[in-house]
């Protein structure tokens, strides 16, 4: 009895984490260089949804939504999404993947896809492809 519960609590929590990879997982692409986009995003723009911090790590870079920017809409202070950006340039295209770190308490960002697609292609004229 008890083989057979733990059995389907796994298979359970497989899908789980599947559909979480499926949802915290963005790709975009973008005509721009890979170092006109570094650079881009290293500036504030007067046109961007979010104030954000950058910053460089090891293989990757860490982005963090602090605020929206222009709004009367808050983000929680409690729970500031952020995202590990990676970038592949090939050829004359920059494809940008950028996977949501989950945290405890928010498994999901608290930031809509819509304003995250939006963020992107204010910010690198990058279009969705996943």
């Amino acid at each position: 009895m008890l083989k057979r519960f733990v059995k389907k609590f796994n298979e359970m929590k497989n899908k789980i984490e599947d559909k979480l990879d499926d949802t915290n997982s963005f790709y975009y692409v973008t005509e721009y260089p890979l170092d006109r986009c570094l650079q881009y995003m290293q500036n504030d723009n007067v046109y961007d949804i979010f104030s954000y911090t950058w910053e460089k790590r090891d293989c990757f870079y860490l982005l963090t939504f602090v605020q929206y920017k222009n709004s009367i809409r808050q983000l929680s202070t409690m729970y500031e999404p952020s995202f590990v950006v990676q970038f592949e340039n090939v050829g004359e295209k920059t494809y940008v993947d950028v996977s949501y770190v989950s945290k405890i308490m928010q498994p999901f960002p608290v930031v809509h896809v819509d304003k995250i697609d939006a963020f992107w292609e204010k910010k690198l004229n990058a279009k969705r492809v996943k």
